[in-house]
């Protein structure tokens, strides 16, 4: 493990056991010289099973990942497993911090900055430690987030299309895992915004990835910690870490395959106040009207109109009403058509 004067780990990843330190990160203050951003880690090792990374975190205003990783980290014992879990429940710590996507230390995104580089920003840095010291030994890797504050989203897990990953394999096994989590739904996304994020840097290293979003609004409920708390467990099983609990095929069997094309996506087209014409969870036509956009200066204006651009379910919109052009707006989702052929 990298041990330089950009990064360091407190812990070995090959002891056996149970271990917890920390990943240091120069941080220089005005008021301190010399000082470390100081990231939480976990290492539960046991066995030749597989090594499954689990992260929260990445964006600071998400939180039932960190919890469920929280509780897992503390009852979790080596002897459980059979493998190794390393686990970072706050991986951008210091937009945790503050309850915010972006860092405060230099304004970027967490997953918009990987692969990273060593002699980046905090956040670059962040992002080079876990491409260079965690993903290339992980066979799994499990990115738990929840909306965040500006997006109100049924539970689901996300993943790319088949054209993104190495092999029909890996994405088959993505989307049991996906189905075996237990959540609701899992979409399968043309993400117009790959760049940088952990799920592209994972996909070319030829390895699952799953992207748990079983919360919105940058909020918890007693139920959206409980499915991720339960979520996570079934895939410990999925993987072989652990024995099942439950039965996975009729946790598989509850979850609908569903994806978002690029049409699915809904931008502003102007700045205004957002009116959102039908509600989530409803089912539109190519055509409908889902929303209109208010001029805020301009009181006798007509609002805009904006249509959806495919038929489908509103599983995923822009919560804050005040929306500024290029804003994420909603979000439509029709039934994958791989769900008929076994996948």
């Amino acid at each position: 493990m990298s041990n330089n004067s950009n990064f360091r780990c407190t812990i070995s990843f090959d002891a056996e056991g149970k271990h917890c330190g920390h990943i240091m990160i120069p941080n220089q203050r005005d008021d301190a010289a010399l000082s470390f951003l100081m990231i939480p880690i976990v290492s539960i090792r046991n066995g030749n099973g597989p090594v499954v990374f689990l992260n929260a975190g990445s964006h600071g205003d998400e939180f039932e990942g960190q919890i469920a990783l929280r509780d897992l980290a503390r009852n979790l014992n080596h002897s459980d497993i059979d493998g190794q879990l390393i686990i970072i429940p706050s991986l951008n710590l210091p937009s945790v911090e503050v309850s915010r996507r972006r860092s405060p230390i230099d304004s970027k995104d967490l997953n918009r900055s990987f692969p990273g580089t060593e002699n980046g920003t905090i956040t670059e840095k962040i992002a080079s430690f876990v491409s260079k010291e965690i993903v290339t030994r992980a066979d799994v890797v499990i990115d738990l987030h929840a909306g965040g504050s500006s997006v109100e989203a049924c539970p689901h897990i996300m993943i790319h299309g088949r054209e993104f990953m190495q092999s029909d394999a890996i994405f088959s096994t993505t989307v049991a895992a996906a189905k075996a989590f237990g959540l609701d739904y899992t979409f399968i996304v043309d993400f117009p915004d790959r760049d940088g994020m952990l799920d592209t840097e994972v996909e070319k290293a030829g390895k699952p990835f799953l992207c748990v979003e079983a919360g919105s609004g940058g909020q918890t409920s007693a139920e959206t910690v409980l499915r991720t708390k339960q979520g996570v467990q079934n895939l410990l099983a999925f993987f072989k870490l652990v024995n099942a609990q439950d039965d996975l095929d009729a946790i598989a069997n509850r979850c609908a395959v569903k994806q978002i094309c690029d049409d699915g996506f809904h931008i502003a087209p102007a700045d205004g106040f957002l009116e959102h014409m039908v509600e989530h969870g409803d089912s539109v036509q190519k055509g409908d009207v889902i929303g209109r956009i208010h001029d805020i200066h301009h009181v006798l204006r007509e609002p805009i109109v904006i249509k959806a651009q495919c038929a489908g379910q509103l599983v995923v919109r822009r919560m804050p009403t005040l929306t500024r052009s290029g804003d994420f707006i909603a979000g439509l989702a029709e039934p994958f058509v791989g769900a008929d052929h076994g996948i």
